[in-house]
C-alpha cells in the first residue's frame, strides 16, 4: 500500500515550525513532531480524533521551555472493533520511553473510557479528565435560539445534565501539566457549579439573555436522523445517540461531583459570556 507522504505533494502540504516524524506500527501510522529542553519532564499532547498535531503547533513553543519534550501523535480512540486494533498498535510506541506522562480526558463516554483503560494498562502516570456536556455544544443552535426562542436537546427534561464551560476544562488540565508532583493513575472530575435540567437551562438562558427561551425535547431516533441530514456518518450518529441515551440512564452520576471538582464558570455566566454574544451577532 502506498501512503500520501507530504514530499509527494508539496503542493497540498503546508510547511510548519517543527519536523514531521512518522512512527509505523504496522496497523497504524503516527505523525508526529518534537521540542523542548533536555533534562526537563516530558510530555506527550493528543489530538482530539480527526486532527493532528498541527493543531498544537502554537502551544508547543509556549511549552518548549518547561518540558523536555512536546511531542503530538495522532491517536485514535478505541471505539468499532475496526478502530481497537489500531488504538492497541499506537499503545505500545507512546507508551515507551520517553513519554512518562501522559495527560488526557475520559469524556466521551465509552470510546474515551475505553482508550482511558488501554493508557493506564501501559503504567504510565496518568490523569483522566472526567468530562460532562460541554457548554459550548449549545453555540451551534445559537441561530435557532435566536429565531425560534427554543434550544433542542435529545435529552430527558427532568434529569439533571451535567455541564462544564471548555475554558475551563484547560485551566484544570493546565494545572496538571504545571504539577510535577501527582503521580500513579486517577479520574480527576471536572463538572460546573450547576445541577440544572434541560427545563432549568432554558430559565438560566432566559434570564441572562432577556428573552423566552423553552426547551424542546427531541426524540433520540430523530437526534440521530438529523446528525445524518446534516452531513454526520452513520458511526458518528450512533455513537452521538448512544451517548445522549447513556446521559438520559445517568452515566455523569458515576463520577462523584462536589465541591472539591466544581469548576468557577456557573451556566448563567457562561450564556453572559459566551451564548449572548452568539445569538446577538
Amino acid at each position: 500500500m502506498k501512503y500520501l507522504e507530504a514530499g509527494d505533494h508539496a503542493d497540498i502540504f503546508v510547511p510548519h515550525a517543527y519536523p514531521e516524524h512518522v512512527a509505523d506500527l504496522g496497523e497504524v501510522r503516527l505523525n508526529y513532531a518534537v521540542s523542548g529542553v533536555p533534562g526537563q519532564p516530558a510530555l506527550l499532547l493528543i489530538p482530539a480524533q480527526t486532527e493532528s498535531w498541527w493543531g498544537y503547533e502554537q502551544a508547543i513553543g509556549l511549552l518548549a521551555g518547561h518540558w523536555s519534550a512536546a511531542p503530538s501523535a495522532i491517536w485514535t480512540s478505541p471505539g468499532p472493533p475496526a478502530r481497537r486494533s489500531r488504538a492497541r498498535a499506537s499503545g505500545g510506541w507512546w507508551a515507551s520511553p520517553p513519554w512518562p506522562r501522559v495527560p488526557g480526558e475520559a469524556g466521551l463516554l465509552s470510546a474515551a473510557l475505553a482508550m482511558d483503560e488501554l493508557i493506564e494498562s501501559t503504567g504510565v502516570d496518568y490523569r483522566a479528565l472526567a468530562l460532562p456536556f460541554f457548554m459550548e455544544n449549545l453555540l451551534r443552535q445559537a441561530q435557532t435560539i435566536r429565531d425560534q426562542g427554543t434550544f433542542l436537546l435529545a435529552n430527558a427534561a427532568d434529569r439533571p445534565l451535567a455541564t462544564v464551560a471548555t475554558r475551563d476544562i484547560a485551566a484544570v488540565a493546565g494545572t496538571l501539566l504545571l504539577d510535577d508532583s501527582w503521580s500513579g493513575q486517577a479520574s480527576v472530575p471536572v463538572a460546573g457549579p450547576d445541577d440544572l435540567t434541560p427545563v432549568g437551562m432554558a430559565q438560566v438562558m432566559s434570564d441572562a439573555l432577556g428573552r423566552t427561551v423553552r426547551f424542546q425535547r427531541v426524540p433520540v431516533a430523530d437526534y440521530k436522523a438529523m446528525m445524518l441530514q446534516h452531513g454526520a456518518s452513520k458511526a458518528m450518529a450512533q455513537d452521538m445517540a448512544d451517548m445522549t441515551e447513556a446521559q438520559n440512564h445517568g452515566i455523569y452520576d458515576a463520577e462523584p461531583r462536589g465541591s472539591h471538582s466544581a469548576t468557577p464558570t456557573s451556566f448563567h455566566q457562561w450564556c453572559q459570556d459566551t451564548l449572548k454574544p452568539a445569538v446577538q451577532a
